[in-house]
């Protein structure tokens, strides 16, 4: 395998080629890798088989998930987006490449959060065995908090939220236009902090802590661009291109650090936190416990996990069933016809009970994941066989979320949401939903899934049922803010597809929507 362009990246190898006449080396690499590279005869972008500097430049332009998308389309399901960088579009390539039994471990892009970090946090851990433990660990602090302590705290912040969508619920007219981006974000920044930490961050009541709220994407997303190519940091590369990201990056990590720090400070035993259970959870094979450091590090990835996907799955939610108003009306029906009161919305059976409730939530992740791009898998020592195709040791592969959930092998009509393809019924089979849920991963598969999976659909449930419970909403007329059109380029024209921005997370606005009381 060509290993220039891994650990220290394709720019580290021209940095240390210094004052010599490095133009023929660099023409002789490049027909290397489009020639005689195990991976040469894989389909893909010219410019991507030659150098990660074409990832660099789908990182800083935000659209990685629409171009894997378009990658596909022209390709073909397997494609070569680096040299030694393959992406497959397939549901059967899901359990291959990050199954529990997979040849693979995280590729070395993951090594970048220890430049920021003094620790690895459990989504950055390579190391297979040292990953086991710590999510042992994880698993265990999060099923030993008493969900209806959880409960309480989401409730306390949507009753906030609340008030910011209709000022005065006795009137009977429409509220001023609100942006769903900000508010659900603010929202579930707030139970995060009171989740994670036992301190809310107040976003919803007051603008001295809503520089959180960006400064969270854009440090993501210099952790992102940098993976790529770590030489960009350790050259101070980044620092020159985007000085932004940098700081930003750094900031995030000063404020994990910093509530970390604050939390481990507090010795008040009534606190029922996720962080209070990491202090005290052991690993239940070992008996190891987190370290000041690892708590830090940790906290970084809670404060990602506990706020930033689910906010952005809840405003996709809201945006494709005001796009689609049958779906809004079925689902009011349901919801409506569960819960006889706005008391009754609870965490339970009857929550759970509410199929078409998870459905527009699976539908709304399929159309919009929270990661649409990829997370890259390095295959290890004896190769890899995906798809009737061999991968050789090195070689990073992965399955893009977005091109995914939009492939029409899968999911038919596939930029339609259509909740009713994930319910069995009508002209739905169990096996038509069965295809429809193996192209589906918005939380990740095998060793590597979310842990708290679980916890977050009953989250986003509660949420989601309180508003529709409550409140009739609408698009702010002559508003279209968080469609596409034709304005913001490629992949983007649809005016009933939410647009986000990738910086491995997601970057959107709007939609803009008007609230009433329900009649």
């Amino acid at each position: 395998m060509d290993n220039t362009d891994q650990g220290s990246g394709s720019s580290g190898h021209i940095c240390r080629v210094g004052k010599f006449n490095h133009v023929p080396l660099l023409f002789t690499i490049a027909i290397y890798r489009l020639t005689l590279h195990p991976l040469a005869s894989l389909p893909g972008p010219v410019w991507g088989k030659i150098t990660d500097w074409y990832s660099v430049y789908h990182c800083i332009q935000r659209d990685r998930h629409l171009n894997f998308h378009r990658l596909h389309l022209k390709y073909g399901p397997v494609v070569r987006y680096g040299p030694n960088r393959v992406s497959v579009n397939s549901a059967s390539a899901l359990p291959t490449i990050y199954g529990v039994q997979a040849n693979t471990q995280k590729s070395k892009w993951y090594t970048v959060w220890k430049s920021f970090y003094k620790m690895d946090m459990s989504m950055s851990m390579i190391d297979k065995k040292q990953h086991a433990v710590r999510r042992r660990i994880v698993t265990r602090a999060i099923k030993s908090l008493p969900i209806k302590e959880i409960e309480r705290k989401i409730l306390r912040n949507f009753a906030a939220l609340r008030i910011k969508l209709v000022d005065d619920e006795s009137t009977k007219g429409w509220s001023p236009p609100r942006n769903m981006t900000t508010l659900v974000a603010y929202c579930f920044s707030d139970i995060m902090g009171e989740t994670t930490f036992s301190k809310s961050w107040d976003l919803q009541k007051s603008e001295e802590n809503r520089s959180i709220y960006h400064i969270l994407p854009q440090g993501i997303a210099g952790l992102s661009l940098v993976g790529h190519i770590p030489a960009l940091i350790k050259l101070g590369i980044l620092q020159i291109l985007r000085p932004d990201l940098v700081r930003d990056t750094f900031r995030y990590e000063a404020l994990s650090s910093k509530i970390s720090e604050w939390r481990m400070s507090q010795n008040d035993k009534k606190m029922q936190d996720f962080y209070g259970s990491l202090l005290k959870a052991t690993d239940p094979e070992t008996g190891r416990k987190l370290s000041k450091d690892e708590l830090a590090a940790e906290s970084a990835l809670l404060i990602v996990a506990g706020s930033d996907t689910m906010a952005t799955a809840v405003t996709c939610a809201i945006f494709y069933l005001l796009h689609y108003p049958d779906t809004l009306v079925q689902l009011q029906k349901e919801i409506r016809s569960t819960f006889q009161s706005i008391d009754d919305v609870v965490i339970g059976p009857e929550l759970k009970s509410c199929l078409y409730l998870t459905a527009c939530i699976d539908e709304s992740m399929r159309l919009t994941p929270g990661v649409g791009a990829v997370v890259q898998r390095e295959v290890l020592p004896g190769g890899l066989q995906v798809d009737g195709q061999f991968f050789p040791p090195g070689t990073d592969l992965a399955v893009p979320h977005y091109a995914l959930h939009h492939n029409e092998n899968y999911h038919s009509e596939p930029h339609k949401f259509i909740p009713e393809r994930w319910i069995v019924g009508g002209s739905r089979t169990e096996d038509d939903v069965a295809v429809t849920k193996s192209a589906y991963s918005p939380y990740g598969v095998g060793r590597t899934s979310c842990v708290g999976k679980d916890l977050s659909y009953q989250e986003m449930g509660l949420i989601l049922a309180r508003i529709i419970w409550l409140f009739d909403m609408r698009l702010a007329p002559g508003t279209a803010t968080g469609g596409g059109n034709e304005s913001l380029g490629t992949g983007r024209t649809r005016c009933e597809e939410f647009q986000t921005w990738d910086s491995f997370v997601s970057i959107h606005d709007g939609p803009m929507v008007q609230f009433r009381s329900r009649k």
